[in-house]
């Protein structure tokens, strides 16, 4: 079975949040061959601007924090507790970890997964989606690549996404079908699916 992730499937297994365990099983199932996992090439590099960004946030938050640390510290009745605040610390080192466990994500990826290319004809359909099923372009892309993939090589597969507000449409839903693909709305149902469980 060929199981399709995007972006949110990157950053569970990068930022280890709620369904990463499913996550991090489904890449489990890749390596062993048990699953074939497809990721569109777009989703390995939109996460690291989401990445990025956040970092940049976190930058300006600890920069902050320093700043309003160092005033708190000229209070002699407060300044031994200012000192002992660890936070600055632990917003870079969250950074620095999450950037090394992208790159780790994508190598895994890269080796285990097949890549989908963004190729014209996807990018032609993105334009298609975008109009008929009103999605943002990232999200059309997305769906776009699944889509061709699916026509160009059919297999039962089932593409799951969180974005439930965009893609648990009756109409993605039957598009989707007519390849042979369900869709599934979080990493754990997938995973079921995966395992043939649904």
């Amino acid at each position: 079975m060929r199981i399709y992730v995007e972006s949110n499937f990157v950053l569970e297994c990068v930022l280890e949040q709620g369904q990463s365990e499913a996550c991090v099983e489904l890449l489990s199932r890749a390596v062993r061959g048990e699953t074939q996992l497809c990721v569109p090439a777009f989703c390995l590099l939109e996460p690291f601007t989401t990445l990025q960004r956040r970092g940049v946030e976190r930058n300006r938050l600890r920069e902050d924090l320093e700043r309003h640390l160092r005033e708190v510290r000229r209070t002699k009745s407060l300044s031994d507790d200012a000192r002992r605040s660890d936070v600055s610390s632990l917003l870079l080192r969250a950074a620095n970890e999450a950037e090394k466990r992208f790159r780790e994500v994508r190598q895994d990826l890269l080796q285990f997964a097949t890549v989908l290319p963004l190729d014209v004809t996807a990018l032609l359909r993105a334009e298609e989606f975008e109009r008929q099923y009103g999605l943002a372009l990232p999200d059309a892309v997305v769906l776009a690549t699944v889509v061709v993939d699916l026509e160009r090589d059919p297999m039962p597969g089932c593409f799951v996404n969180r974005n439930t507000k965009d893609f648990d449409d009756p109409d993605i839903r039957e598009l989707l079908a007519d390849g042979g693909c369900r869709f599934a709305g979080s990493f754990p149902e997938g995973l079921a699916i995966a395992r043939g469980q649904k």
